[in-house]
């Protein structure tokens, strides 16, 4: 088994390109808001959550992981939709 330091090191490492493709993501997340906002969408789709949810859950393979990749995935569309908000509130 590994240290505990090499572990650490393993998980920053995730962490750093986890915060990019975050910052990636939110960066579409801007068009997508500028897009709703123009055609007036509203900013949550029940819908398209749940079938993102439904579909992104099916690239793990460790079903014992599912339901806390679902909290992860559930606490991002939380910050989109947070975002937009906040967005839309200050434009």
């Amino acid at each position: 088994m590994e240290n505990l330091d090499n572990l650490r090191q393993k998980l920053d490492l995730l962490d750093k390109q986890m915060a990019e493709l975050f910052e990636k993501r939110m960066e579409i997340i801007e068009d997508v808001r500028i897009c709703k906002k123009q055609n007036n969408f509203p900013i949550y789709d029940a819908k398209r959550e749940s079938s993102m949810l439904d579909k992104n859950g099916k690239y793990i393979s460790n079903k014992e992981i599912l339901p806390y990749y679902e909290i992860f995935l559930n606490g991002v569309t939380s910050a989109s939709k947070t975002y937009m908000k906040d967005k839309n509130e200050n434009n």
